[in-house]
């Protein structure tokens, strides 16, 4: 049974992100960090994450700031973008990670413009595996 987990992670800035958190086993094979493409919630990839933790890995997808449970009550005046999604959310993602996870490798799975964003990570080293697909 693939357990799900919602959870709150804090981005470079503090700025509160919804992961949700999918495990089988309490010991993984490896970390999966979910980058989704532009504007598309989570949810949108729960079967294919669910695959993946049925398969032993720990996987967290997450919500970009201003998009699904990641936004705030009203969009008005709120600014964020592409730039903001990869300098400091997803690298905040990561060094959640990084900070759990010490003995199994930690993989990227992004699709579409989340694997553009790699390239403003100021920590992507500490992915052991990169995928990426359109």
């Amino acid at each position: 049974m693939i357990r799900q987990e919602k959870i709150q992670v804090p981005a470079r800035d503090g700025y509160p992100l919804s992961v949700l958190f999918l495990s089988k086993d309490d010991a993984p094979k490896g970390v999966i960090q979910f980058h989704a493409g532009t504007v598309i919630r989570k949810e949108f990839y729960l079967k294919f994450a669910s695959y993946l933790a049925g398969e032993g890995f720990h996987v967290y997808l997450f919500d970009y700031r201003g998009v699904g449970e990641s936004r705030p009550v009203s969009l008005k005046g709120f600014e964020a973008g592409i730039s903001d999604w990869g300098s400091k959310d997803a690298p905040g993602i990561l060094d959640y990670l990084s900070t759990i996870y010490t003995d199994v490798p930690i993989h990227l799975f992004a699709h579409s413009m989340g694997g553009q964003i790699l390239g403003l990570m100021p920590n992507w080293y500490l992915f052991d595996k990169i995928l990426v697909s359109n």
